[in-house]
């Protein structure tokens, strides 16, 4: 199977494929948290290890005892497809799924159906931005910079979202 990359617009410029050897700066790096739903009977605990979530599949049906990267599951999930974060919440606080998430994430979409919870053995994650070796474009420059400076005033000031 081929993996499909989305096209990203930075002005007139589109991109489809940003796989190294494209330039990139790393933002941030920062823990990821399993979301949980709250009435779930792990939510109680303090923290976890991915042994822990065994039986729970994350959205794209994978077994999330495999952790955040496990690939393509078997099956297709039994939920359906997942296209953004809102079907992903509903679907947590139900328990139909647990998903990893940034600690930014995390912060920014506190819900009260919903216990985040640090996963011992699960790496961090990091935030980065790409674009290809060649571009010389000004926009896609000016986004770079725009970039970097909000990741950096908003941890210089204490925010994490």
């Amino acid at each position: 199977m081929k993996a499909s990359f989305p096209t990203f617009r930075v002005g007139k410029e589109a991109f489809t494929d940003l796989r190294p050897p494209g330039r990139h700066i790393q933002l941030l790096t920062e823990p990821r948290l399993v979301a949980l739903a709250a009435n779930d009977p792990l939510a109680a605990r303090s923290r976890l290890t991915l042994a822990d979530l065994e039986g729970r599949l994350l959205p794209d049906g994978a077994p999330a005892d495999q952790g955040p990267t496990a690939g393509p599951p078997a099956t297709a999930a039994p939920h359906g497809p997942v296209s953004d974060l809102t079907q992903i919440f509903k679907l947590v606080e139900l328990g139909a799924i647990v998903c990893f998430l940034p600690v930014s994430v995390a912060d920014r979409y506190r819900r009260a159906g919903i216990t985040y919870l640090p996963v011992e053995d699960v790496e961090p994650t990091t935030l980065a931005v790409m674009w290809p070796q060649d571009s010389r474009s000004p926009a896609v420059a000016a986004f770079v910079r725009a970039a970097t400076t909000v990741v950096t005033t908003a941890y210089a000031i204490g925010h994490r979202s």
